[in-house]
């Protein structure tokens, strides 16, 4: 028996009434109620029901600490078919706060036992865990309410680089005096520490490959160099930054690639058109790298998907970036320089452009450092102080004589260093408290933190 609702019977019966009145010859009419009989015959209902999702575990009201595993048991379901579970840390305004963890059960039943990694990097407060069930068509969705502990963080090392020829030197400093630690042969290019694998990251110019050294008691051999011969030395400075527990490295060549802490590459892209990165920055979502045009040289902002290796979008950028900064899991802070001044601006994952913030006339950044909310922008003479909850500027120091500065978030403190000295100052009074001098010649300066 044909299942076909009233109104189209009711439909049926004028399309009859129509033929008769139109007389048609017999054997279009069969041809014309065979097409409506066979429509009718074959019209399905409308998937209308969402799927269902029972959550066993985690119970509202979990509390946890960054790094930490959560269980997730739960059980899900749906009339015709399942076809995605998404389960992400979202804040109370919906913007993810950790890593999607997407499962397709392509069933109707669906019992869920997995796990879910709070990120390390996050800051304490209330979240929610979101539960996320898609059949094809409709979508049901759950929240867990969680808090989160971040991690607390000691300083626990600082690490000096200094350079002698054809060398890299790798000391720590105590009490005002550089103990040394090992030797890297190679130039240098740029350098970062994974705190929380306990890692060294350095790459060089032009002979030294990406390599990575364990800060475990002692820095010993690389624990892995070369990354399988994908990376050449041909490194800028900055050409390094760390993004949840990998680090994206760029090289001249147009390649950004990312590896874990076991030397798997995770990330890997080519910016187009044979431009140069120039700077390279990781949130939660997205890869975002300054490129600069050989010939022309045009900078350019390209954004890529962290997790696909896919490429999102890019455009052209009127001002030279200098340092960049993860205000959320979707924005980020540009500090740079735009004709003979310093310009202050964000931008937001899907939108190309950037949005000035703020100006400071007549000045040039050479570099800057972050204290959460503050930002220290260092001038070669002067250091002013950004704060973006008010998105003001003042004047910090008038007379700093280095070559670069460095937070200390742990003791509320801004290094200052240049050739042969490091001057530390207080922060955000920025009165000088110490100055360490050294025959040795530095290159860099890292703090390792024990989180």
């Amino acid at each position: 028996m044909m299942d076909l609702l009233p109104t189209e019977v009711v439909f049926f019966y004028i399309c009859l009434k129509n033929i008769q009145r139109m007389k048609f010859t017999p054997l279009i009419s069969l041809i014309i109620v065979s097409v409506l009989l066979f429509i009718g015959c074959n019209k399905k209902d409308a998937d209308t029901n969402n799927p269902t999702i029972q959550i066993i575990s985690p119970k509202d009201g979990k509390v946890c600490s960054a790094g930490d595993t959560i269980w997730i048991k739960a059980s899900v379901s749906d009339d015709v078919k399942l076809e995605s579970v998404d389960i992400q840390l979202v804040t109370s305004g919906g913007r993810a706060a950790g890593k999607s963890l997407l499962i397709k059960p392509d069933i109707s039943h669906f019992g869920l036992d997995t796990i879910y990694i709070i990120d390390e990097y996050i800051e304490s407060g209330d979240y929610f865990l979101r539960f996320e069930v898609f059949d094809g068509t409709n979508t049901q969705r759950e929240f867990v309410a969680t808090s989160v502990k971040a991690s607390t963080i000691v300083e626990e090392r600082i690490i000096v680089l200094t350079e002698e020829p054809g060398k890299i030197v790798v000391n720590q400093l105590v009490e005002g005096e550089l103990i040394r630690e090992v030797l890297i042969d190679g130039d240098y290019a740029d350098a970062r520490i994974n705190s929380y694998s306990d890692q060294l990251y350095v790459a060089g110019q032009h002979t030294l490959d990406f390599s990575a050294f364990s800060l475990n008691d002692s820095i010993g051999d690389p624990l892995w160099e070369g990354v399988s011969s994908q990376l050449k030395p041909f490194h800028d400075p900055d050409c390094m930054c760390l993004g949840g527990n990998e680090v994206f490295v760029a090289s001249s060549d147009g390649y950004i690639r990312s590896y874990n802490v076991h030397g798997i590459t995770m990330f890997d892209v080519e910016i187009e058109d044979a431009r140069r990165p120039a700077q390279i920055h990781a949130t939660e979502d997205v890869v975002i790298v300054e490129s600069i045009q050989n010939g022309t040289q045009e900078h350019y902002i390209d954004l890529f998907y962290r997790y696909s290796n896919g490429f999102m979008l890019n455009f052209k950028n009127h001002f030279d970036i200098v340092d960049m900064y993860t205000i959320d899991a979707s924005n980020w802070l540009m500090i740079g320089n735009k004709t003979n001044d310093i310009f202050i601006g964000t931008g937001a994952m899907m939108e190309s452009g950037v949005t000035a913030l703020e100006t400071i006339y007549g000045e040039q950044v050479v570099c800057s450092a972050s204290f959460g909310d503050q930002i220290a922008i260092f001038t070669g003479e002067k250091i002013y102080l950004y704060e973006q909850s008010s998105n003001s500027v003042s004047l910090l120091n008038d007379n700093v004589q280095c070559d670069h500065i460095l937070a200390n978030y742990e003791t509320n403190e801004l290094y200052a260093y240049s050739k042969n000295e490091i001057s530390i100052y207080s922060f955000p009074g920025g009165q000088l408290k110490n100055t360490f001098n050294f025959a040795e010649n530095i290159i860099d300066v890292l703090i390792d933190y024990n989180k």
